[in-house]
This record gives C-alpha cells, sequence and structure tokens, in this order.
C-alpha cells in the first residue's frame, strides 16, 4: 500500500520504507499519473515499489484540507480477486478466459501459473488475434476466440473455446446454446470487471465524501467531538485539538469521560450514557450546557455545548460542538466587577454597598444581632487636592482605601461613596461598644502619615511628584450608627452620615 501527496511523492508504504520518501512514483507507473490528476485508475501488471513483485494495483485519489492524496493498494498478480471469477465462470470444459493488460501481460487466467507472464508465452495463439472475434489455430486446435475491453481500465478480457466442443452434436431445441453460452460467459466477466471498476469510484466517492466532512470540520471556529455508545471519541477536529491540547491521533479511540471530563463529574458522564442507553432518557436540556473541560496540560476550559444524537449500524453516535466560553466569561466577570466596584480604590461602589446593606439589616433582623454602619468623609480633601494636585489626592483615596482593608475583616463590606465618602457595614457585633471602640480605632488608624512612595494608580508613577520631601498628613472623620435589624437601612446610612 502506498500514500502519495499531490505531485505524486511518496509519503508513506507498507511494508515502510523510509528511504523511499519522497520519491516520485508518477513516471515508473501510469495509473499512479491518473489517479493522482483525480481519476481512480487500475494498473496493469508491475514490478511493485515495496516489495519488487508481480503485482496488481489501484489507485484512488481524495481531497483533504492540505490537497489531494492519492492512496494505491496492490495484490500479488496470482492473488487478484480477478483470479478465482475467471477459474470457474466458463461452462466450457475446453473454454479458457485471459485478462490481459496494455504491455500483453496476464493479469488473471483460468488455468494455473499464467498470471504475470506475457500472453504471447501463455496463449500464442490468442496473441495474434487482431480483430474483436476470429477462429484462431488450425485442425483438431481450432478456437473461436473473442476479445473485450474492460471499462475504466486498460485491460483486454479474451475467451476462446475449442470448435469442436462448441460446435459439438447438440439437440435442435439447443443449437444457440453454445453461443448464447460464450456469450454469457463473456458478459459475466465484463460485469464482474465493471463492478470492480464501480467498486473504486464508490471508494473514491466515499473518500471523497470523507474528505469534504473532514475538511469542513478542520475549517470550523469550534471544537468539534464524537462519541460512540461505548464512551469512546471517534472524531476530533483541529479546532478541538488547539482548545484541548490532545492530538487527534491521542484522541480516537481513547474514553471521552476518562479524556475530557473533570474527575468530580465522571460519575455522572458514565450514568447519564448508561440510563440513556438503557432508557433512551437523557437528563441534558435543549439549551445549551455550560461546564468545563478538562486540557491535556490538566487546566480546565470554560465550555459551551449542546449534543446531538444519531443512530449508528451498531448502536448510537454523539456529536457536540464545543464553545469556548473562557474569555465571554472572562468579560463578564470584568463587567460585573466594573457595575460593582469603585474603579479607582477598588471597593465596592454605592450601588453595590446598599445591596449589602438591606442584606446585612434583614440578617441582623433574623439572627437578633448588631449591625454596625460607619460613614468616613476625609477632612479638608479639597485643601489636599489644591496643594498637591488631583493625582496625588487619588494616591491618598488609594492609600485610604488599603489602610481600610487591612482595618476590618474578609467579612465586613467596604465601599467608597464617591469623592472623599466611604462606607463600611460590619454585622455580628456584640453590642454598641464595641461598634464605638472600633469606630475610633478606624478614625486613629487614618489619621497615621501616608508614605505615597509606592501607591500604583494605574500605571502612574508618584515618585516624580513634589511632596516637599514629606509624608502627607490626612485626617478623617467617622460617624457611627448601630441598630438590631428594626431600622431600615436606609435610616441606617442617613443617621450614620449625620
Amino acid at each position: 500500500a502506498l500514500l502519495l501527496d499531490s505531485s505524486g511523492r511518496l509519503l508513506a508504504s507498507l511494508p515502510d520504507d523510509p528511504g523511499a520518501v519522497g520519491q516520485d512514483l508518477t513516471s515508473r507507473y501510469p495509473h499512479l499519473r491518473t489517479a493522482v490528476r483525480g481519476a481512480p485508475a487500475v494498473s496493469g501488471v508491475v514490478t511493485s515499489a515495496g516489495r519488487r513483485e508481480q503485482v496488481v494495483a489501484f489507485a484512488v485519489p481524495f481531497e483533504t484540507p492540505t490537497g489531494r492524496r492519492v492512496f494505491s493498494g496492490a495484490y500479488a498478480v496470482e492473488a487478484t480477486p480477478l483470479g478465482p471469477f475467471v477459474r470457474n465462470a466458463i461452462p466450457f470444459r475446453s473454454g479458457r478466459v485471459l485478462v490481459v493488460d496494455e504491455q500483453q501481460k496476464v493479469v488473471a487466467g483460468s488455468g494455473t501459473g499464467e498470471a504475470g507472464r506475457q500472453l504471447a508465452a501463455v496463449a500464442p495463439t490468442l496473441a495474434s488475434l487482431s480483430t474483436r472475434s476470429a477462429y484462431v489455430g488450425s485442425g483438431a486446435q481450432q478456437q473461436y476466440a473473442t476479445q473485450s475491453p474492460v471499462q475504466g481500465t486498460t485491460w483486454s478480457l479474451l475467451f476462446a473455446v475449442d470448435t469442436d466442443e462448441l460446435f459439438g452434436p447438440i439437440s435442435t431445441g439447443a443449437r444457440w446454446a453454445p453461443r448464447l453460452a460464450l456469450g454469457g460467459a463473456a458478459l459475466l466477466g465484463l460485469l464482474a470487471l465493471t463492478a470492480f471498476y464501480r467498486y473504486l469510484l464508490q471508494s473514491m466517492r466515499l473518500r471523497e465524501s470523507e474528505a469534504r466532512h473532514r475538511a469542513i470540520l478542520d475549517a470550523a471556529g469550534d471544537p468539534f467531538v464524537g462519541m460512540d455508545d461505548d464512551g469512546r471519541v471517534i472524531q476530533w477536529n483541529a479546532a478541538a485539538t488547539r482548545l484541548l491540547g490532545w492530538s487527534e491521533t491521542e484522541a480516537l479511540g481513547q474514553l471521552m469521560g476518562e479524556l475530557v471530563v473533570p474527575p468530580e463529574r465522571r460519575k455522572d458522564h458514565t450514568a447519564a450514557l448508561a440510563r440513556f442507553l438503557s432508557t433512551g432518557q437523557t437528563s441534558l436540556p435543549a439549551t445549551p450546557v455550560r461546564l468545563q473541560a478538562l486540557r491535556k496540560d490538566g487546566t480546565r476550559a470554560d465550555v459551551e455545548f449542546s449534543v446531538s444524537r444519531l443512530p449508528w449500524e451498531s448502536g448510537w453516535h454523539f456529536h457536540a460542538f464545543l464553545r469556548d466560553i473562557s474569555e465571554q466569561l472572562e468579560h463578564d466577570r470584568q463587567l460585573r466587577h466594573l457595575a460593582l466596584t469603585d474603579g479607582l480604590t477598588g471597593l465596592l461602589n454605592r450601588r453595590s454597598i446598599m445591596e449589602r446593606l438591606d442584606q446585612a439589616v434583614a440578617r441582623a433582623k433574623r439572627r437578633s444581632v448588631q449591625v454596625a454602619v460607619l460613614f468616613i468623609d476625609v477632612d479638608q480633601f479639597k485643601a489636599v487636592n489644591d496643594r498637591n494636585g488631583h493625582a496625588t489626592g487619588d494616591a491618598v483615596l488609594v492609600a485610604i482605601g488599603n489602610r481600610l482593608r487591612s482595618l476590618f475583616r474578609a467579612e465586613d463590606s467596604l465601599a467608597r461613596l464617591g469623592g472623599d465618602e466611604f462606607l463600611v457595614v460590619c454585622e455580628d457585633l456584640a453590642s454598641a461598644a464595641e461598634a464605638q471602640a472600633l469606630a475610633e480605632r478606624t478614625r486613629l488608624a487614618l489619621a497615621r502619615p501616608y508614605d505615597l512612595d509606592g501607591v500604583d494608580l494605574d500605571g502612574l508613577d508618584l515618585d516624580g511628584l513634589d511632596l516637599d520631601g514629606r509624608s502627607l498628613n490626612v485626617t478623617a472623620s467617622v460617624g457611627l450608627a448601630v441598630a438590631d435589624g428594626s431600622v431600615p437601612a436606609h435610616i441606617l446610612l442617613a443617621r450614620a452620615d449625620a
């Protein structure tokens, strides 16, 4: 077997012959030249490129995303499928059937040891046949012979029978039986060879269809995977390789559940497949499903997919286009972050903190605990901006946000309401006295000097700002309101502000 590229050069062979890879075989084999041009072809008797034996070969072109390829298979000349046919398809004792190529070499013969030899050596009288049909030989050796080309090949079919047998004593009612038998045998031979040629055409069309299907899948921007009802991968396109890391060769035949399904979901995958095969019911919704797929390197890809099911000869095939939604989810996360946080400090914004405050008040009422609201206002912040510039003022706000994060628990909610105003919501406090002590610690902590070196303000380097070589001193006022959940959130906020 051989595989050639679009120029007729050898890509691979069986048996493997690495030294022959890259050779142009079309100069030696006309049937390969024909196939490289796009038509299926069969050879006459030729010497094989691999084993140096006499063979009869066929070649079938097919298209791939990287260009035309040609597959060529070869039979040992004594082992072609035509051999058994021509040895058993003739109704005459003296009948003889030979298939010969354009070089007058026998492709198959009804006698033993004829294949691969020159026609002149096997049947000299038939080698001299120049018309479609004629009497050849003389006397007791005279035969009636006919020849016909085999469609789609460079072969000819020769048939001969002794005239003594052809025209021997027969009943009147069967006078034309020998001629009918002769024509029938020749016809059967032609039909057999035509069927072989049609098989090649069908194989070519099937390969072309598979190649087109493959090209479409590989050209698709989304990964495509297929699975049989044993749970093994049967299809895997180039986009699936780009997303998940496994090549098609690595993926085919592997269990889908072990290849791409995360460990914690494999039991669900196996159970769902078994349930569908036994009951026909599936737990997958009609809308696309969002899940994580395991990559070759162990990381996970966020994907969206819907599965289609196709009944097959041996059971079911399952197919799915996967859509990588990692960028979409990250974009959504960023949008949520922008919608809920303050762009300068990274703390919650006004809308988000008000939702948190409503929830905190509801929980305080349900649990009968205290909730505290700290309203923080930077003192004389306008003067900070006027003296040092707005860039320095922004850096101070960022530093205040960082200091607040270090003062409060992870479960407390911190926000910048806007300008120089900040808000903190603390839950599960033991008493109002604890809240008052917390507010005082916050006021004292915010009054400590601010060293703005190293404060990152969207990439702005503050080292060049003139701060007179001193740290910046800023103070803040803190308003406190505490309630047990019986006071609405907006009233609690207003009290802290006051």
